[in-house]
């Protein structure tokens, strides 16, 4: 059986060179950031004696085809992916928190970050089981306190959003840098129309 490993953060990539057949990215796949991370799997590889030439690679994304002149944080938009926004924060915060390790924060976090842990420390739940509380809404729906957060640079930052011809070009980028798949991951209420969208305006082009 296939052990793939859903990783982020330096040790949990060197874990998935070592350890696993395949890495899933919980962040948006870009040239960059794919090369520096992957990275980090091959030095995970290399240091357990391992070959990658039959590994997996996945970028687990929001998605979201723009409509002509629609802006990037508008209600359709956050209401489109602003699930997977709000979970890859939460999974910062927590890295961060294990770590102390600020300097990961993505950039497009970087306008909303205070603002963010600020939110986590007014949480009603008790410390042990904050992380129920944090995690809410886990890649299913945004949470209405977080809607705010939903700025123009932390969407861009996790998610694929743009017109298609724009989406086409950093799916190829990203494919030409050694990503093999993505998965979109809308939230629960809008996914048909998400899918429907990225099917027939994207994938249907590729």
């Amino acid at each position: 059986i296939p052990i793939i490993v859903a990783a982020n953060g330096p040790m949990a990539l060197k874990a998935a060179g070592a350890l696993g057949d395949g890495w899933i990215s919980g962040t948006k796949p870009s040239p960059e950031a794919f090369k520096r991370d992957f990275a980090q799997v091959k030095t995970g590889a290399e240091a357990a004696g391992r070959s990658l030439t039959q590994f997996n690679t996945n970028g687990m994304i929001g998605a979201v085809v723009l409509k002509p002149g629609e802006k990037v944080n508008s209600n359709r938009v956050i209401d489109s992916c602003g699930s997977q926004v709000g979970c890859v924060l939460h999974l910062f915060y927590e890295l961060v928190k294990e770590t102390g390790i600020e300097e990961m924060v993505p950039p497009g976090f970087h306008g909303i970050w205070e603002q963010y842990c600020a939110l986590v420390d007014k949480m009603e739940t008790s410390a042990d089981k904050r992380y129920l509380e944090i995690h809410n809404g886990h890649c299913t729906f945004l949470p209405e306190t977080e809607r705010e957060l939903m700025t123009p640079e932390a969407i861009r930052e996790v998610c694929m959003v743009g017109e298609a011809d724009e989406i086409i070009e950093q799916l190829r980028q990203t494919e030409a840098a050694g990503l093999k798949q993505i998965t979109v991951w809308p939230p629960m209420a809008t996914v048909r129309e998400v899918a429907k969208d990225f099917y027939e305006q994207v994938i249907s082009r590729y």
